[in-house]
């Protein structure tokens, strides 16, 4: 199935076929609660957050933008499992699979993560008291990033 768009600015196509797809893809972009959080050094990254209406189901997806690392994070509420992956975006080209690790946040995880002269460092998760937090500590390029970010209360 697809979806015939008219684009409101003259210089686009007349009608642009989108796949459903792709619209659904971006309106769950749309239902996320994204903030800016500070990534060390004053530098700004940003977190998003699932849709609010999801509170209530066990599992929770979270991803952040780090410097140049994406991290995705689901996490389990019911059993505190964890699934992290670390994703890092070379710069003039794609973005590479540096890892990924599966565990629970009460006992922790982490991951070493490196690009030869690029980056290097570990990404994890843990429990904090009641909250489960991200944390990061690398080097890329000469700068440093390291931080941490609850982002669930049990």
């Amino acid at each position: 199935m697809s979806v015939v768009v008219t684009p409101v600015y003259p210089y686009a196509r007349t009608k642009a076929v989108v796949d459903v797809h792709e619209v659904h893809d971006m309106l769950k972009t749309l239902t996320t609660v994204s903030e800016i959080i500070d990534v060390g050094n004053g530098i700004k990254g940003f977190l998003l957050r699932p849709d609010p209406t999801t509170r209530g189901k066990p599992v929770r997806a979270f991803e952040f933008a780090v410097g140049p690392l994406d991290l995705e994070l689901e996490i389990d509420i019911a059993n505190l499992s964890v699934t992290l992956n670390v994703l890092f975006s070379i710069p003039f080209d794609s973005s590479v699979t540096l890892g990924s690790v599966v565990g629970d946040a009460k006992n922790g995880v982490s991951l070493n993560i490196g690009y030869p002269s690029l980056l290097g460092g570990t990404v994890g998760v843990k429990l904090v008291g009641s909250t489960v937090t991200v944390y990061w500590e690398f080097d890329y390029l000469g700068t440093a990033y390291k931080g941490e970010k609850g982002i669930i209360d049990i």
